[in-house]
């Protein structure tokens, strides 16, 4: 070893020791406490909390380092949140011996005990983005002691909890924001102490083993060369007959219409709508109400006091072309008015999508990678969910509005006959028109990759100049369909339309100003899509796929394969550069990832092929041994397709969850049986006692406006709220928030609320204020009931239920709602005064 090397050596070892040093002293100064609050009590001879600590994981190895622990007769609680970072589709496991409780969001999910069997089971669970409280309650009595508590993605396999992902109290977003810095700080001081010592390896090692096989080496490169160049280099192009050509192409179309775009029709109706889902929404009720065409009005926002209905204001933040498209049909009676109705066109976008997908790959590699990339885009759970493509939101236009562009865009750029020509560049003009007239600018990629894809292929480049006219004809076209509603908003709303529209919504989001709480790392769309492909099992396919991808694209001049590649990296890039990121915002670039991911299926279908062809193995091997080699290895490779992700996607997908509809159906029905409002008994009417500030996702007013004018106080108080849950003169449907009303309850009994409701019932001259009820419902239980509701990305309110409106209770738990139980045990009630 030389001087310089050891020198060289002796400065990676400091910088590795350093590094991690530092790793290790920053966790310890800035690093916000994760995991969670463990108490563990012994209930015989007496109870007694023997320790409460912080600890990572929820298991009983701690009996077996702790020898002095009883194992038997304890209780033990795991108390904290759980960090979720955006809506999940998932399944929670439990089982234990003898006792075990799992509470998420003070919901019971699961529970296992002698009576109904020990062994894990699982639940489906669906949570929103943000922190959930996690509560987990172990009993032990006699004989042996286990404990299962894991989570795994729908369809996925069952892991533990992410101890990163656990914290004793909810963190702020910059304490957060500090333990995904500090995390990925040690990620980097562990691949530094690891990645240099094996490139050195293979740096010394590998020419130590050319020399050992000299003679073999050059062989050995050109047989990987070769084997390699057999491999991905595509079929030779056969004369296949036109007639042949388009049965093949309409079969497969057939085969992906039917096993996937079908499906996405499946369940329209089973789930509430979301937030923005009920944004868009209130806009079609408008037009097809009092035909708002031009000027939909937007849902109004529950935070100001009062009737949040007053004052209307236009919803200018997108052209309305989507809000067209969805009410025409309804206002001409060809599709009903509900979530079915509303989020028709959204499944047919997508399965047009779909088709679009297939024929890409097809074109560019087989049938079999178009295929496989639809299949990967289907069970891609927040595709199908949230802001995805069976959503009244605008994902589903714009997935099409790119996949149908990209496409027409590979069509023209083949085509000799002029017609041809002329209809793939006014079809990519139609296609860029629908994601203009539904999203604005965020269509803008399309032209920018393939007028880039276009000046980087000189053949592209020769087409270009020769139908220059044409395509300019087309964005002519593009412009006469967009120009006229432009030109009305500018007219009658002036600046403030271009204020909103673009330097609200494009400008101020893209930096964070309008949403703070959308502020993510630049690297925001990378992590995220490996999470996500991890989650389904595709993450290994499409990093093999998208290599294999990228080279060739560069190897054969492959130019198809160049706009693929940016398709994908290019919107990706940019988005990356700005500061506010949601996943839905990367929906549209999906499709090339999944091609690239099916590019791996393909492969492996063509490496069994050539397993089995006599040509590639000397004489003396045996047909059946080819054969059973290459069924072998096509067997294994499904084996590790991530197959059984459809049927749990198909599961999901016809899942009941429309609670909020269902309980809205109930209440109308009630209050017809009801005396009207104002006449001294129970009335409908919606009561929402949130913090001055405060509002609720748009899906509770979209269902709940129906059932009369809203009540919002300025500074709401115990007694409003007691007034309406327990006086059944005031009684009304009551909106508050899980954390505010069990606060509420813990304050009831207290001398100063007493004083507040005497003084109320002098003033209104109303004795039945102080009938000290909701004293007495804590002492037996029998408080008025409660729901919680709320798909991902909503707010998760309790909607309590007074008197007779809690008969509407079961028909939103059948109809997939959570009934929320207080915890009396931490409220201290005192004897009824």
């Amino acid at each position: 070893m030389t001087t310089r090397s050891a020198i060289a050596i002796a400065l990676y070892a400091v910088a590795a020791t350093g590094l991690t040093w530092l790793s290790h002293a920053l966790d310890v100064r800035l690093k916000t406490e994760t995991g969670l609050i463990q108490t563990f009590d012994v209930t015989e001879p007496e109870r007694r909390r023997v320790f409460s600590r912080t600890v990572q994981d929820i298991d009983l190895d701690f009996l077996q380092d702790d020898p002095t622990l009883p194992t038997r007769f304890f209780e033990a609680e795991w108390n904290g949140v759980w960090y979720v970072p955006e809506h999940r589709e998932l399944e929670l496991y439990a089982g234990a011996d003898d006792f075990v409780a799992v509470r998420i969001d003070r919901e019971l999910v699961l529970i296992r005990n002698v009576a109904v069997g020990t062994s894990t089971i699982s639940a489906p669970l669906s949570l929103g983005a943000g922190f959930h409280r996690v509560r987990v309650r172990y009993r032990q009595d006699r004989g042996g002691y286990s404990l299962h508590v894991l989570w795994a993605p729908a369809g996925g396999r069952p892991r533990p909890f992410d101890p990163e992902r656990l914290f004793p109290t909810p963190p702020t977003p910059k304490q957060l924001a500090v333990n995904q810095r500090l995390r990925r700080l040690r990620n980097a001081a562990s691949a530094t102490v690891v990645v240099p010592p094996l490139v050195a390896l293979v740096w010394f090692g590998w020419p130590i083993a050319l020399r050992v096989g000299r003679s073999r080496g050059p062989w050995l490169v050109g047989a990987i060369r070769t084997a390699y160049t057999a491999l991905v280099d595509p079929p030779r192009k056969t004369q296949v007959r036109a007639l042949t050509r388009r049965v093949a192409t309409a079969l497969g179309v057939v085969v992906v219409s039917s096993f996937f775009g079908v499906q996405l029709f499946r369940g329209l109706a089973l789930r509430d709508l979301a937030n923005d889902e009920a944004i868009y929404s209130y806009a079609v009720d408008g037009i097809v109400e009092r035909g708002e065409w031009l000027a939909p009005l937007a849902s109004p926002q529950t935070a100001p006091p009062g009737d949040p209905g007053t004052p209307p204001q236009v919803f200018l933040e997108k052209p309305p072309l989507k809000f067209w498209i969805v009410a025409l049909p309804i206002v001409l009676g060809l599709l009903p008015l509900d979530e079915f109705g509303l989020r028709f066109w959204d499944a047919l976008f997508g399965a047009v999508a779909f088709v679009y997908v297939f024929l890409i790959g097809r074109r560019l590699v087989d049938s079999l990678c178009g295929a496989g990339a639809v299949f990967l885009l289907f069970i891609h759970l927040p595709l199908m969910f949230g802001h995805g493509l069976r959503s009244n939101v605008m994902e589903a236009a714009l997935v099409l509005a790119y996949a149908g562009g990209i496409y027409h865009f590979l069509a023209w750029s083949e085509s000799d006959r002029r017609s041809r020509r002329w209809s793939h560049i006014f079809a990519f003009a139609g296609w860029f028109t629908l994601g203009f007239m539904t999203k604005f600018v965020a269509v803008i990629f399309l032209p920018a990759v393939v007028g880039l894809a276009a000046l980087c292929v000189a053949d592209w480049r020769r087409r270009l100049r020769t139908d220059l006219w044409r395509w300019s004809a087309g964005a002519l076209a593009a412009l006469l369909l967009i120009a006229p509603w432009f030109a009305y908003a500018h007219v009658v709303f002036g600046d403030y339309f271009w204020n909103v529209i673009f330097g609200a919504h494009v400008y101020d989001r893209m930096r964070g100003a309008l949403v703070p709480g959308h502020v993510q790392p630049w690297s925001y769309y990378l992590e995220e899509i490996h999470r996500q492909l991890s989650h389904v099992g595709a993450a290994g396919w499409v990093g093999i796929g998208g290599g294999v991808w990228c080279v060739e694209a560069i190897r054969r001049r492959w130019s198809g394969g160049l706009l693929i590649v940016l398709w994908c990296l290019l919107p990706i890039a940019l988005l990356s550069a700005s500061l506010a990121k949601l996943y839905h915002y990367g929906f549209p670039f999906l499709p090339p990832i999944a091609l690239m991911g099916a590019y791996s299926l393909s492969l492996l279908v063509n490496l069994t092929r050539k397993l089995g062809r006599k040509a590639v193995w000397p004489e003396w091997t045996a047909p059946r041994v080819r054969y059973g080699l290459a069924a072998l290895v096509l067997a294994f490779g499904l084996w590790m397709w991530p197959v059984q992700q459809y049927g749990a996607m198909i599961e999901s997908l016809g899942r009941r969850a429309r609670p909020m509809s269902a309980l809205r159906e109930c209440l109308i029905e009630q209050s017809e049986t009801l005396p009207a409002a104002g006449s001294g008994d129970v009335r409908s009417g919606i009561y929402a006692h949130l913090p001055p500030g405060e509002g609720l996702t748009h899906n509770y007013y979209y269902y709940y406006r129906a059932l009369g004018e809203w009540e919002r106080l300025e500074s709401p108080t115990d007694v409003d709220l007691y007034a309406r849950l327990f006086v059944p003169r005031h009684h009304a449907v009551t909106l508050i928030l899980p954390g505010d009303y069990e606060r509420f309850l813990q304050r009831i009994d207290r001398p100063e609320f007493g004083t507040a409701l005497r003084a109320l019932a002098e003033r209104t001259q109303d004795p039945t204020l102080i009938a000290n009820e909701p004293v007495r419902a804590l002492q037996t239980g029998s408080l008025p009931a409660a729901l919680m509701v709320g798909q991902p990305g909503t707010t998760r309110a309790l909607i309590l239920l007074p008197g007779p409106l809690a008969s509407c209770l079961d028909p939103a738990l059948r109809e997939g709602g959570q009934a929320f139980e207080v915890d009396l045990s931490s409220i201290s009630v005192t004897a009824a005064s």
